[in-house]
């Protein structure tokens, strides 16, 4: 299917930057154009970035509480939660479901250990999942397993093992030829911070300033990789922490105010934390800004490491009736590319494949399982 439309100019194929046509004798703007696939109507031509393409095949082997990664322009899934039986705990499951660049669903090897993955990020042709939780023997247990896929999605053999006792701690993706990862919550907050470089080699470092989890991360270009907010393990946290290049530990200002339902991401050579409230913009040299607030914005992962688009000029911000797109101006440019109401009671993760921005929901918790997966097709 093209990914955008285009008209010949002197014998040249040029890309149609906007079009319209004349309704009752004025111009009126084309939104969108579709074609038939498959007796579908699908999105050929859009004069926005961004468009809704519409639902796709459902990742039928996904439950709740899922986490997304990315690597060779596909987009992963693994991991999760289901309360199968009347005990009301929560059952782990390690299966992994990849979407690709053509939006093709495959169920790939499961997890080496199944659980609730605690933070993902890629680093070169790996995604890796690392560490969480699972229900075992009467009680939740923590787990420092690492299971790492690579861009042909084969299940690679690596000898890793990460923080153990860790649920909900944060990443950092691809900076430096490596990628962290920092805090977490287990028995109680921690201030593990660990890489994983391109070899698959492990290294630690110093620790974070606070011990925490639910923390977020991001990277200021190649400058800094900072970890900031989450929760103590009796009250919510304003610090951070940074590592520079060569991977020191570095002071960094705290947040400007305590951020709670807070989303971590890098945007150009900035690192960013949104909040409902307020965002912090961090640069190259740790100066601390405040940032646009994306009030429209909700839901999803706090760790929003794979919502930046292939040529790296945005972040997707999308969700029920809106689709918003962050430049590295800190620009928000709010574009006709919604999607509908999402779906209740079900968790989301969402990654690039290819041009496609997929979204997958499972879930809930209990009773009955569900799935239901969108996508979004980038045009540039």
């Amino acid at each position: 299917m093209p990914k955008a439309g285009y008209i010949g100019v002197d014998g040249t194929g040029r890309k149609i930057k906007k079009g319209y046509f004349g309704v009752d004798g004025a111009a009126r703007k084309i939104r969108k154009g579709y074609i038939g696939v498959g007796g579908v109507a699908r999105p050929c031509w859009s004069g926005d970035p961004i468009s809704y393409y519409g639902v796709i095949t459902p990742g039928s082997c996904l439950y709740n509480s899922h986490i997304a990664c990315q690597v060779g322009g596909y987009a992963l899934f693994g991991g999760g939660a289901w309360k199968a039986t009347s005990s009301g705990k929560r059952y782990a499951y390690g299966t992994v479901a990849a979407y690709g660049p053509d939006l093709t669903y495959t169920q790939i090897s499961n997890l080496s250990t199944a659980r609730i993955v605690a933070r993902s990020a890629y680093v070169a042709n790996y995604a890796i999942f690392a560490d969480g939780q699972y229900y075992s023997s009467g009680d939740y247990e923590y787990t420092g397993a690492i299971s790492v896929y690579d861009g042909a999605l084969a299940k690679v053999s690596a000898s890793l093992t990460g923080s153990g006792g860790i649920d909900n701690g944060a990443a950092v993706s691809a900076f430096q030829g490596r990628a962290i990862f920092g805090g977490g919550v287990g028995d109680t907050a921690k201030s593990t911070v660990y890489t994983i470089s391109a070899s698959l080699t492990k290294a630690s470092l110093t620790g974070l300033t606070t011990a925490v989890g639910d923390n977020g991360a991001a990277a200021a270009g190649e400058s800094y990789a900072i970890f900031g907010g989450g929760n103590t393990t009796s009250s919510e946290s304003a610090n951070t922490t940074a590592y520079s290049a060569s991977f020191t530990k570095t002071t960094c200002p705290p947040f400007g105010q305590i951020m709670t339902h807070y989303h971590a991401f890098s945007c150009g050579d900035k690192a960013i934390f949104a909040g409902e409230q307020a965002t912090d913009v961090y640069s190259t040299s740790l100066t601390r800004s405040a940032g646009p607030v994306l009030q429209r914005w909700s839901g999803g992962t706090r760790n929003q490491n794979y919502l930046k688009t292939p040529d790296g000029k945005y972040i997707v911000l999308a969700g029920t009736g809106y689709t918003e797109l962050l430049d590295d101006t800190l620009t928000v440019t709010q574009i006709a590319a919604a999607m509908p109401a999402e779906p209740t009671n079900l968790s989301r993760a969402e990654a690039f494949a290819g041009n496609y921005l997929v979204r997958a929901y499972a879930g809930p918790s209990s009773v009955t399982r569900e799935w239901e997966t969108h996508a979004f097709k980038y045009e540039g």
